[in-house]
């Protein structure tokens, strides 16, 4: 990877830290102090400084003196009208559950909030809805799963009242599987093992 690519992929990953917990923290101020704190384990001040300023310029923060928050404001709300609002690509599902579609079709991810992801695990093929078409930060759900990045996840078999689970050791999959009494082999609670994902309807909580 070249030095200029490594920069790129830097600062991609400063902004989708930054932008996925303004969304979290929906209507919150900030300051930079507390940017600096909350990511000063994972990012340099100045690459914090560059992409909240870029943040601020796109109209994804707004400034309040010395702090900022991100708040969608209702015009921001516009009616899905033509096909080109519907989009494939990759879905790049985060640690805290949200998400990011990667599209060869477009110059900006397009972001998912986690209880828009319909079914939807990392690394997935999906179209998605574009709901704001903002300039710089596009957000949309998912329409359905195109195809599956994986059927198989190794994790762990737990308990919970009278229901048995399977907790996946992969820290983007924040979603349980129930694992019916007759498919649990010889498998008992605690055992690690890999399970196949047999259906997911949308409204099934696992």
């Amino acid at each position: 990877m070249t030095s200029e690519k490594k920069i790129v992929a830097k600062h991609s990953r400063v902004e989708h830290a930054i932008v996925n917990y303004f969304l979290q923290e929906q209507g919150k101020f900030f300051s930079f102090k507390q940017l600096r704190k909350k990511f000063s384990k994972r990012f340099q001040k100045e690459e914090l400084q560059e992409c909240v300023q870029l943040l601020i310029q796109s109209g994804f923060l707004t400034s309040r003196g010395t702090q900022f928050r991100h708040v969608v404001a209702p015009t921001e709300e516009q009616p899905i009208t033509d096909i080109d609002d519907i989009i494939e690509g990759v879905i790049d599902v985060t640690a805290a559950g949200h998400a990011y579609v990667v599209s060869p079709d477009r110059d900006q991810d397009i972001w998912v909030s986690r209880d828009n992801l319909n079914t939807a695990f990392d690394g997935d093929q999906v179209r998605v809805l574009l709901t704001r078409r903002k300039k710089k930060k596009p957000e949309g759900r998912v329409l359905e799963v195109v195809s599956r990045a994986r059927e198989t996840f190794i994790g762990t078999i737990q308990k919970l009242g009278g229901e048995t689970f399977f907790v996946s050791d992969q820290k983007n999959t924040d979603v349980d599987f129930s694992i019916p009494s007759t498919k649990m082999s010889t498998a008992v609670v605690g055992d690690k093992v890999v399970v196949k994902l047999l259906q997911w309807n949308t409204g099934m909580a696992h």
